[in-house]
């Protein structure tokens, strides 16, 4: 959740460059729903059915509380054609990117595809 904290107070830096930032839960819909609540600038997709999650192999079966299913911690950055130009799946579940290292990666591996979104929201 500090991870998207991070990132939904700086939402604004990602729109200028025609980023949006969408978070995929495994959470139930409730859940999904209070997250989204929570981080008004991010996309907060529900996955619980993990077909995203199981389409980009970021799911751990059994590694999870109670040996429930986790997913792993994974970043791609997708152009404006879809096409993924860059992924981050760190080693340990517990790595994560800065707001700085993200905006980082997206001027290395999208700028020539900027297409400025507007801040207002999502």
């Amino acid at each position: 959740m500090r991870e998207l904290g991070e990132l939904d107070s700086r939402f604004a830096e990602f729109a200028n460059r025609g980023v949006p930032i969408v978070a995929v839960s495994v959470d139930g819909q409730e859940d999904t729903a209070r997250t989204q609540q929570r981080f008004p600038h991010l996309v907060v997709w529900g996955d619980a059915e993990h077909r995203l999650t199981n389409a980009v192999a970021a799911l751990h079966e059994g590694k999870g509380p109670g040996h429930s299913d986790i997913a792993v911690p994974t970043t791609i950055l997708l152009d404006k054609d879809g096409v993924i130009r860059w992924t981050f799946r760190p080693e340990h579940v517990i790595v994560r990117w800065t707001p700085d290292e993200l905006l980082a990666a997206v001027d290395e591996h999208l700028k020539p595809n900027w297409v400025p979104l507007s801040t207002s929201g999502r």
